[in-house]
């Protein structure tokens, strides 16, 4: 069976990382549905202004003990919305990240580190790999 297409240099880097420790995982195996805000809208049967958008998203690698590994080169602001919002609507997810280098997020006043937002919103990151403590039955720390 021929794998799929890896989306970047460094979801491939993070493949390689995990076929050499011989871990079990699925690439992009599924996808969950997520609601965004819409910022200017109305509801065409209530008119109310609270309107949500319907999205899917899905996750770079889903491990054999269950953790969900998202692996980002560049952590924008639609990316942020994304995973935030991911978070606080399936907290029975256990999702990851893996930045490939602890960046400033652009645009940001205080110059914000991506491992800055991520410890500010509760997320488990690593910079450049995935931790090998993240490998094993119960996906550690």
């Amino acid at each position: 069976m021929r794998r799929r297409e890896f989306r970047s240099g460094f979801e491939k880097t993070i493949r390689k990382q995990l076929d050499e420790q011989k871990v079990k995982y699925k690439y992009e195996p599924c996808k969950i549905k997520w609601k965004r805000r819409v910022s200017s809208g109305e509801c065409g049967r209530c008119g109310h202004s609270k309107v949500y958008q319907l999205c899917s998203y899905t996750p770079d690698f889903v491990l054999g003990n269950g953790i969900w590994i998202e692996a980002k080169g560049k952590l924008d602001s639609r990316n942020r919305t994304k995973l935030k919002a991911i978070r606080e609507q399936h907290p029975e997810i256990d999702l990851r990240l893996v930045f490939q280098r602890d960046n400033i997020i652009k645009g940001t006043k205080n110059k914000t580190r991506y491992s800055e937002w991520a410890s500010k919103l509760g997320f488990r990151f690593a910079i450049g790999s995935v931790p090998s403590a993240w490998l094993g039955d119960g996906g550690g720390d």
